[in-house]
């Protein structure tokens, strides 16, 4: 390209250089650093970590299960989804947008509150150990079912849209030539949903494959997925030396997984833009019967997303059988452990890390959706701005690690801005995906307008386009300040004892299985951040525009 086609791509391309700065800086760098620490010494060396890979009988058995857990886990996913999807998109029914959003709240929970809530409800001192059930934790079935319990909103939001549009005359057409309820699901529904059933389920198996908080909760101590795997590894680096490599080898089994995944996901959602779906709901409203079935089938999945939540908060004022405001004194009091902070020290942590997150991920994600908004073919630097999405948090984390060590030059990993770089990085593509598609349908007409009456480019930003934009700018920055508050996975591998966030004095505490106050303190900080969470998912709620009720 010469110097003058620089010159007139220039204005909308320099949007896009911050952005692309701190995700080379956060994530790309990190990551090119972990393949390297993975391919060091040569075709040999690498086909020998591979070796060692399969024959280590820790990382065989971590590989083994993750990929069977992930599975079960977006299998049961739409087990339990599919049947509520197929009943809020072919009825219209009165409290749905209550429903919709109480089967959502699962997944904007952070995952340490999603564990806490299954342990107090299956864990040694649950409540089906005091009705006199077993004790499930530790077991693969408590986490696979906490795993599609936080899932279950991607099949409902995914799923229900694309039923909700459906056109039911060529359903009609074929039962009054006599087509049987099978031939006609086979024939017309089944091709309809499918794409994003299949989405739904991809994105479960992502999430699911990824999962660290859930089962360091609750497969304790029997059962470990790859990202525990890269934790164990990158945190025993320095007195194992072989520790970062095999962290890098389990990094690069993640990577190619999550990203065949991801792409799988994409090419579903593809097509299922591509389906010609009505723009108009085609709901209508339920007879009789139907609505018995309406409430068979939503009554027991709403009493199965809300009952952990329930238990996390009952938890905090005493297991079965007592009630007691002593586990929230204790919460307010230092652990035994070294620089443990209190419950108060870690909420405000919390929010100073969310709000710091939310201030510096906002610009970011804008001049991000800003940049690309203007090119016509930028699929390859969407790839690029949205690589934090495809790496796990631990993954993160590790590169985070291996990047800034102090070889050369000095050790930032005692910085106090690098675990804010992993929130960031973890939190701005939310703000990206809710500005891009909102900036893409603006009418062109505003800004020429404008300039036409002599604005330049950031005065028609200020007085235009800001202001239509101000409602998916607020999503995006709520979406990022929840995400920051759930962050746990490059959390526990940066932050130093005493910047401690709410998730990982949760992991502190619920740990202690020889200190049952200590504990069950745990549910106290659960609490907090569950209520939190709860408080940003209601802004977010009203937030949402008509229309967009099966949307995430």
């Amino acid at each position: 390209m010469d110097a003058r086609g620089l010159s007139r791509r220039w204005p909308r391309l320099s949007p896009l250089l911050l952005p692309l700065l701190a995700v080379t800086a956060g994530v790309l760098l990190p990551l090119v650093l972990v393949l390297e620490l993975f391919a060091a010494g040569g075709p040999a060396a690498w086909l020998g970590a591979w070796d060692e890979l399969g024959r280590d009988p820790y990382t065989r058995g971590v590989l083994r299960f993750t990929l069977l857990q992930a599975l079960a886990s977006a299998g049961l996913t739409v087990v339990l989804g599919l049947p509520a999807a197929l009943v809020l998109g072919r009825y219209r029914l009165r409290g749905a947008g209550t429903l919709r959003a109480l089967l959502t709240v699962p997944f904007i929970m952070p995952t340490m509150v999603a564990a806490m809530g299954f342990m107090a409800l299956a864990g040694p001192r649950g409540w089906l150990v005091h009705l006199g059930g077993p004790d499930l934790l530790g077991t693969v079935g408590l986490i696979v079912l906490a795993h599609a319990w936080y899932n279950v909103a991607l099949v409902v939001r995914l799923v229900e849209p694309a039923l909700a549009r459906l056109d039911p005359a060529p359903g009609e057409a074929a039962r009054l030539l006599g087509a049987g309820r099978w031939r006609r699901f086979r024939d017309w529904l089944w091709p309809a949903l499918w794409p994003s059933l299949g989405a739904a389920a991809t994105l479960a198996f992502v999430f699911s494959f990824a999962s660290f908080a859930t089962v360091e909760v609750l497969g304790q101590p029997h059962h470990h997925t790859v990202e525990a795997g890269i934790y164990h590894f990158a945190s025993r680096a320095l007195i194992m030396p072989a520790g970062a490599r095999l962290a890098a080898t389990l990094a690069t089994v993640q990577l190619l997984v999550s990203l065949a995944a991801l792409w799988t996901y994409g090419a579903l959602q593809g097509r299922a833009a591509r389906m010609g779906l009505a723009r108009e709901s085609r709901r209508r409203r339920p007879r009789g019967r139907e609505r018995c079935l309406a409430a068979a089938v939503l009554t027991p999945l709403v009493a199965l997303e809300v009952f952990p939540l329930l238990a996390v908060a009952l938890a905090s004022v005493g297991l079965p059988g007592e009630a007691t405001l002593a586990y929230w004194r204790a919460a307010q009091s230092p652990g035994a452990r070294v620089a443990e902070v209190t419950l108060t020290t870690a909420a405000a942590n919390s929010l100073r890390y969310a709000l710091l997150t939310g201030a510096v991920a906002l610009p970011l994600g804008v001049l991000a959706a800003r940049g690309l908004a203007r090119l016509r073919h930028g699929w390859l630097l969407d790839g690029l701005l949205m690589a934090p999405l495809g790496v796990s948090a631990v993954m993160v984390g590790f590169g985070l690690q291996v990047t800034y060590d102090g070889s050369p030059g000095p050790d930032l990993r005692v910085a106090w801005w690098l675990p804010l770089l992993a929130h960031v990085m973890v939190a701005y593509p939310f703000v990206l995906r809710t500005t891009l598609p909102a900036l893409r349908g603006l009418s062109p007409a505003y800004g020429e307008a404008a300039a036409t009456l002599g604005a330049g480019p950031w005065r028609r930003w200020w007085l235009v386009e800001l202001p239509l934009l101000r409602r998916p700018l607020a999503v995006g920055l709520l979406f990022a300040v929840a995400v920051s508050l759930g962050e746990f996975g490059a959390a526990l591998l940066l932050t130093r004892p005493e910047w401690m966030t709410l998730p990982l004095l949760v992991n502190a505490r619920q740990g202690r299985l020889f200190d049952p106050v200590a504990s069950a303190t745990a549910y106290c900080v659960a609490t907090v951040l569950m209520v939190l969470a709860l408080t940003l998912f209601m802004a977010l709620e009203r937030l949402r525009l008509p229309g967009q009720e099966g949307e995430f």
